[in-house]
């Protein structure tokens, strides 16, 4: 996906998927990390990487879209 001044790196990806394999290790994969970093950079343009609390409100964000994309409902 090309996105004018932003590259998404393979660096970039494993950071958020070690993240997710610790948070929330049911999504901790290539696919789900990469559309997060998209994600984050479309959706939102200044990201507190030194505040955990919003990487997680980004992540429930994303997370309910990826759902909601595929079918799933917020209570399931």
């Amino acid at each position: 996906m090309s996105m004018s001044g932003f590259e998404i790196t393979d660096n970039d990806v494993a950071a958020v998927t070690r993240w997710l394999k610790i948070f929330h290790p049911e999504d901790a994969n290539l696919d789900f990390a990469r559309g997060m970093l998209v994600n984050i950079k479309l959706g939102y343009r200044h990201v507190g990487w030194d505040d955990p609390d919003q990487l997680e409100d980004y992540y429930g964000d994303y997370k309910n879209r990826s759902d909601d994309q595929n079918g799933k409902t917020s209570d399931e």
